[in-house]
């Protein structure tokens, strides 16, 4: 059952008082929640979100730890946001041509046809001139086309993933729900993105030959070479949060 402690309380201090309470060293800590003893110490002296591979793994550092610890990992989580002003970026795709620029590329367009209808009709003009013949009548200019305007586009609402095996062979598995989406030892140079409206779960043979970017943001390699790294990507009010297995 959770623990709930005074806010008034700094977090690290939050996090070293229930380490204290269970009796339990940061080495053992890490056994348990399968994070590296100085990412644990890093939150108990308050680090900043700087002081890991990304702002996403502070968080979900920070939430393994409490729930480790038997505290409550939403106030705590929130605390953390205020106090190093962490709050949840919406991560937007690359948009595509707005309507300005097509504008510009026809009006570019039609000014290269027009110079080149002038120099036509220059050359006929002359030409009538020493033959005496009437000029041909002139075509109306085209009516310039109306403007497109593209909307923007909308910012993910899911889960996207994309996974990069880069210097090593990784086994790589990914699933959503019930189904697995790819399975198997994938070799340097493969990728591939996922995606998912609520969540996606991986698990990787060889965390430090792989880089994961989520919904565009790099997050770097997950771990070292030859670890298993084990992570569920839910989306939540918004943001996406990273569950350790």
């Amino acid at each position: 059952m959770a623990v709930s402690v005074s806010p008034r309380t700094q977090i690290g201090a939050r996090l070293k008082e229930a380490r204290a309470r269970r009796k339990a060293t940061l080495e053992e800590a890490s056994l348990s929640t399968r994070i590296k003893p100085k990412f644990l110490e890093a939150l108990e002296v308050d680090s900043p979100p700087s002081a890991f591979p990304a702002p996403v793994y502070a968080r979900a550092f920070l939430r393994e730890y409490a729930a480790f610890l038997r505290l409550d990992p939403e106030p705590l989580v929130e605390d953390y946001r205020r106090a190093h002003g962490d709050t949840p970026s919406v991560m937007t795709l690359p948009r595509p041509v707005q309507g300005r620029s097509r504008r510009r590329i026809v009006q570019r367009g039609l000014l290269v046809l027009g110079l080149a209808a002038l120099a036509a009709l220059a050359v006929i003009t002359a030409r009538q001139e020493v033959l005496r013949l009437p000029a041909p009548p002139q075509a109306e200019p085209a009516a310039e086309p109306a403007d497109v305007i593209v909307p923007p586009a909308a910012p993910p609402t899911g889960v996207t993933l994309e996974i990069r095996v880069k210097d090593a062979e990784s086994w790589v598995r990914v699933g959503s729900g019930g189904e697995t989406l790819v399975k198997g030892t994938r070799r340097p140079g493969w990728s591939r993105a996922f995606s998912h409206p609520e969540r996606l779960r991986i698990v990787l043979g060889n965390a430090g030959a792989v880089r994961l970017f989520l919904n565009g943001e790099r997050l770097g390699k997950p771990g070292e070479y030859g670890e298993v790294y084990k992570a569920m990507f839910v989306r939540r009010d918004g943001d996406v949060e990273i569950e350790l297995r």
